[in-house]
Parts: structure tokens; C-alpha cells; sequence
């Protein structure tokens, strides 16, 4: 049964979001919620169907979160990888406050 059901929750995962919009809006409207912030505050108490299977996932492997490095060695790595890009922007600042003042100019 539990199969079943998770079958399921698989296919409404391929249903795309244009097929449910209109029946969605036309629902909405019947209960009186249109123009509303209630569909919003209703639909935010049910969780989409890939974030469950995404959790049933990881239950099913056992939970296991694996931390690879320390955390002072992420932030050097974290370093190293903004480096280059500080880099290209101290070079090319200029050529982006050029194009931002050109943005802002009527010709």
C-alpha cells in the first residue's frame, strides 16, 4: 500500500504546473478566497510532492551526513574560490560603472 501511494506522489510530481492552474484558480474562486491571501497561507501547510519524495529518500538511506573537511578549511576553500572573481572585479570595475552610467542615460 505504502508503494501505492508513493507511486503515486511520483506521478503527480510529472504533472506539469499550467494543467493545475486553472482548476487551482477556479477552486480558490468557489471558496470565496479570491483576491485573498488565503490560497497562499493554506498552501504553504502542504509540502510539494518532490520534497517529499526527497525525504523519503533520505530516510531510506539511512540518514547518513557525511562533513568532509573542518570548518576552517571550508572557509579557506570558500576563499579561494571568491578570489579570482574579487580579482576580475577590481580589474574590470570601470568597465562596470561605465556601463551602469551609460544605463542611466537617455540618448
Amino acid at each position: 500500500m505504502r508503494t501505492v501511494c508513493f507511486g503515486l506522489l511520483l506521478a503527480t510530481v510529472m504533472i506539469p504546473a499550467q494543467v493545475t492552474m486553472i482548476p487551482q484558480f477556479l477552486i480558490m474562486q468557489k471558496l470565496g478566497w479570491y483576491n485573498t491571501l488565503q490560497p497562499l497561507w493554506i498552501a504553504s501547510f502542504f509540502a510539494p510532492a518532490f520534497y517529499v519524495f526527497l525525504l523519503r529518500q533520505f530516510l531510506k538511506g539511512g540518514c547518513r551526513v557525511t562533513w568532509r573537511t573542518r570548518p576552517g578549511s571550508m572557509a579557506a576553500a570558500s576563499l579561494l574560490m571568491m578570489l579570482p572573481v574579487i580579482v576580475i572585479f577590481l580589474f574590470a570595475q570601470r568597465y562596470f560603472l561605465r556601463g551602469v552610467t551609460l544605463t542611466g542615460m537617455k540618448g
